[in-house]
């Protein structure tokens, strides 16, 4: 567990050094490529930076009862993962006398409606 959280973080490092935050600064790219990936961006109607703030749409996310649904949905999510999810196997197996492979099979409709809802909230 230590050299997998040392791998991971190895990985983030370089990621954080290495990638670029823009098209544009691809140090890696030549001048033509960097030209298709911007071009590529703008035909999306993507913009590569946005410096000048909007009221407007902060006001749209505050609104927006979506985002208060993810929020809500996140918060849920974490308080049943630190207590139900991570022990639910050793609850399922001392309280009810389950084996291990059937305390696993039990976890399945919980992963299925994990899944569904964050489909469904996207």
């Amino acid at each position: 567990m230590i050299i997998t959280a040392c791998v991971s973080a190895l990985g983030t490092i370089l990621a954080w050094f290495f990638l670029p935050d823009s098209p544009a600064k691809a140090r890696w790219a030549d001048d033509e490529l960097k030209t298709k990936f911007i071009e590529r961006v703008r035909s999306n109607n993507q913009g590569l930076r946005q410096t000048i703030w909007k009221a407007e749409q902060a006001w749209e996310v505050v609104r927006d009862p979506q985002v208060y649904a993810l929020v809500i949905f996140a918060l849920c999510q974490t308080c049943v993962i630190g207590g139900i999810s991570k022990f639910n196997s050793l609850l399922i197996n001392r309280a009810f006398g389950f084996d291990v492979l059937t305390s696993q099979l039990l976890k399945i409709p919980m992963a299925l409606v994990q899944a569904l809802f964050y489909y469904l909230m996207a």
